[in-house]
């Protein structure tokens, strides 16, 4: 288990650009059970936590969640990742995903190239394994990733790892996981597009407009099907907030914006061997940014 504890501070960049457009970066380290760590970034508070499922735990099998956040010059970068379940060395997928897609926006690197990238990167070992085994199971990985650029943020994901704004107590943005259950209504954990796996669709949404106070959450499923967020209702090809709000997810609204409550406890409680959120059978990992502009200090 890691111990919450000071970021790290970047100084390894290839370039001068690298160097100067990340500030300092926080981890999840590959496998790790438990972890939470919270960061200052220049737009904001912002924590990672990680929490292994119970099946995994008591299988002896590795949490094969990953996560990261970056501090950057003009805001950050959230992204989580889940090995996807079924799949060889899931743990070393998302974090092998995550390695890369930090890399490339350290570098200032959009988004999507970055995921695409790694997900060109996984999908060479899943050729490479098809040609040396008989029945392989490839490497993949989910994932969803946030930039925060001044005021914008652009979403980009792949598979059922969700991002969400709330304000005020209220979800204002949500993204459309790829998975069965979302798209075809069926009872399946199964998702239609991932980093390195087969079917690879990247999908983005942008937000304009981010205020002081609001909350960038990123959570990978064990944590949305808790909060029954694990499906999005729409209307007409777009989410649907009002429904979405209209969920019995008072839970989960109230721990995110409880102000009393410390971001490092967000997911769970390092005093407690049980997890406080998330499900208790997967993997459950969460980032989260409580937006504060600068200037907004004065």
């Amino acid at each position: 288990m890691s111990e919450i504890g000071e970021p790290k501070i970047v100084a390894t960049g290839e370039t001068e650009k690298e160097k100067s457009f990340v500030l300092a970066e926080i981890r999840i380290p590959e496998s790790e059970e438990r972890f939470s760590q919270i960061i200052e970034t220049t737009c904001g508070q912002a924590c990672l936590s990680t929490e292994i499922g119970a099946n995994h735990l008591f299988d002896g099998k590795k949490n094969q969640d990953n996560g990261a956040i970056i501090n950057t010059q003009d805001g950050a970068v959230l992204i989580v990742a889940d090995g996807v379940g079924g799949h060889s060395s899931g743990e070393k997928a998302s974090a092998m995903a995550v390695d890369i897609v930090a890399k490339e926006v350290g570098r200032d690197w959009s988004a999507s190239a970055a995921m695409q990238k790694a997900h060109t990167e996984l999908a060479v070992l899943r050729d490479s394994a098809t040609q040396h085994m008989a029945r392989p199971r490839n490497p993949a990985s989910t994932m969803v990733c946030a930039e925060i650029r001044g005021r914008d943020l652009e979403v980009n994901w792949a598979g059922d790892s969700i991002a969400l704004v709330v304000r005020s107590g209220k979800i204002i943005f949500a993204t459309v996981p790829h998975s069965w259950k979302q798209e075809f209504g069926e009872r399946s954990n199964a998702i239609t597009s991932s980093i390195g796996g087969p079917k690879n669709r990247i999908s983005k949404r942008t937000f304009d407009g981010l205020q002081n106070g609001d909350i960038v959450v990123l959570m990978t499923d064990g944590i949305s099907k808790t909060f029954d967020m694990d499906t999005i209702p729409m209307k007409d090809g777009e989410v649907d907030l009002d429904a979405l709000n209209d969920r019995d997810n008072e839970d989960f609204i109230f721990v995110i914006v409880n102000e009393e409550t410390k971001m490092e406890t967000m997911l769970f409680d390092p005093d407690n061997q049980e997890p406080t959120l998330g499900d208790n059978h997967d993997d459950s990992t969460m980032a989260m940014l409580r937006v504060k502009f600068p200037e907004e200090d004065k």
